[in-house]
């Protein structure tokens, strides 16, 4: 009896062990958040864990060094086992010409050419990401719009010619996630635009993302790199793009599609409070 009453005892331990994992703390190490473990992992865990999946959007906030920095050489080990392409959101339709002769050449000029330089990047930030992809005989390919689409947008010609159903895509977004948008929208904007505008403002942002959703469906295994806001997975490019393949109902597999945030904390105390922000699978802390 009493050996019975002690393999209970480390049967009931070992299930308790199982159901809690240690896992261990944000550290200089280990500074990305899981969402699927709820545990800090470090750089490595997450190249092993996103070199598989189909589509991997990676967020930023635009220009942060640092953020700029594990950005690239993410894309550089990714790259390594992953994608037909990467997509950028600082790449637009109209630019097209000059990515078809980007990837001809397989280098980049020394100089930003004109046609960056209307664009308002800043070619010194993001030129070394664009030359990985290059280096590694990857597809350069542009995952927004031009600047004339965006003024049809703003004229409400969302349902115009278009090469997908964005009105469909833009409709998906509803109720607490497009109420997120239109707050995000307001305070990038100082809280100054009047309700016409903000709605208009917002059916971009909207639009903005339903767009590098498709652009992505045009590849079988693509990565994106564009704002945090862009690439979460309740209301960004990745939730457009489960609703697109949903409704493109092919006889393929399902994809898989993971999101990637990344934001600047001041210190370790400060990292609790950052993964408040939710909305991806994966949340590096800088």
């Amino acid at each position: 009896m009493r050996c019975k009453v002690i393999l209970f005892f480390l049967f009931s331990l070992s299930q308790v062990c199982q159901a809690e994992p240690h896992c261990p703390g944000y550290s200089s190490n280990q500074p990305i958040w899981e969402a699927a473990s709820n545990c800090f992992i470090s750089p490595q865990a997450l190249v092993l864990a996103l070199r598989d999946i189909d589509y991997v959007l990676i967020g930023e906030q635009h220009h942060q060094a640092k953020q700029l920095n594990s950005s690239q050489d993410l894309l550089d080990a990714l790259l390594k086992h992953h994608t037909q392409a990467v997509l950028f959101e600082m790449l637009g339709q109209h630019q097209l010409p000059w990515l078809e002769q980007l990837n001809k050449q397989g280098k980049l000029p020394l100089k930003a050419p004109a046609i960056w330089q209307d664009s308002g990047w800043s070619w010194q930030a993001y030129a070394p990401l664009l030359a990985t992809v290059l280096a590694h005989d990857r597809q350069l390919a542009a995952a927004s719009f031009s600047p004339q689409q965006i003024q049809a947008l703003y004229q409400g010609k969302a349902t115009q010619p278009w090469p997908f159903d964005l009105d469909a895509s833009m409709k998906s977004i509803q109720g607490e996630n497009r109420r997120d948008i239109i707050e995000q929208v307001n305070k990038q904007h100082g809280g100054k635009l009047n309700s016409a505008h903000l709605n208009s403002m917002t059916n971009i942002q909207i639009a903005r993302d339903a767009n590098m959703a498709y652009a992505l469906r045009q590849h079988p295994r693509a990565i994106l790199i564009a704002g945090n806001f862009h690439v979460r997975k309740d209301y960004g490019a990745a939730q457009h793009l489960r609703f697109q393949l949903k409704k493109q109902q092919t006889k393929q597999a399902p994809r898989s599609i993971r999101s990637l945030i990344q934001l600047n904390i001041s210190s370790a105390a400060h990292a609790p409070a950052a993964l408040e922000v939710g909305g991806a699978d994966f949340i590096w802390l800088h």
